[in-house]
């Protein structure tokens, strides 16, 4: 179920990759990140690449920042 920008509510039944798309966007309205739903044993294994990526795109904020 979902909520419109006027008020208005409405729900979809779905499943397969609409369902895990649509739950994929809901995830980012919480603040929920695909990464964030990895198991524990994934998120070890891709701890050092998601650092490096986050160094990355933070470097990349205060660049762009500065401009």
């Amino acid at each position: 179920r979902a909520r419109l920008l006027d008020g208005q509510t409405f729900s979809a039944t779905c499943g397969g990759l609409l369902a895990r798309c649509l739950q994929h966007e809901a995830d980012h309205l919480d603040g929920i990140l695909f990464y964030d739903r990895l198991p524990e044993a994934d998120r070890k294994r891709f701890r050092k690449q998601m650092d490096q990526l986050e160094k990355r795109e933070l470097s990349l904020l205060r660049i762009d920042a500065a401009k």
